[in-house]
């Protein structure tokens, strides 16, 4: 499991990060996907795991949402909604969790339950500080999908 959890992980960043390698992020995430199946087929309630399958999602949807500002990227804020609320459903004592299903919620334009998860992120233990969630409670506040793009991807501008 945490092989092929630490390989989804690398894999992932890969993805994120592809233009330092001359590659399209396809063949990367392909990769990732692969290993965090892998993972989670050998420990299902794994919730590093479903984490990470959490960050993974919201990266490509947000690097879909970018590439084309038109709404696209929802079926990966769909998955890392789901692997969000599954893991939390499995400890719901992480802040982490909460925050990454915020930020879903939020990308899906679900402001109220961003709002919601946002608020709940602290009132638990973990390693994602206040400074951060009070940043995303203020994008959710002003509907800014384009600051939780910019988590991942940097933007121009405005």
């Amino acid at each position: 499991v945490e092989a092929s959890n630490a390989a989804g992980i690398a894999y992932m960043r890969m993805g994120q990060y592809s233009s330092l390698f001359s590659k399209e992020p396809g063949s990367f995430w392909h990769l990732a996907e692969n290993n965090y199946q892998t993972a989670i087929a050998k420990h299902p309630r794994d919730v590093r795991v479903l984490d990470n399958i959490s960050t993974f999602n919201l990266i490509r949807g947000c690097y879909t949402f970018k590439a084309h500002s038109d709404g696209e990227g929802k079926e990966f804020f769909d998955l890392a909604r789901a692997a969000a609320q599954t893991a939390i459903s499995y400890n719901t004592h992480d802040r982490f969790r909460h925050y990454n299903l915020s930020q879903s919620l939020a990308m899906l334009g679900d402001w109220d339950a961003a709002s919601n998860a946002a608020d709940h992120v602290l009132t638990e233990p973990g390693a994602v500080k206040d400074v951060q969630v009070q940043k995303l409670k203020s994008a959710i506040a002003a509907k800014d999908k384009d600051y939780i793009v910019g988590l991942y991807f940097p933007l121009p501008p405005k």
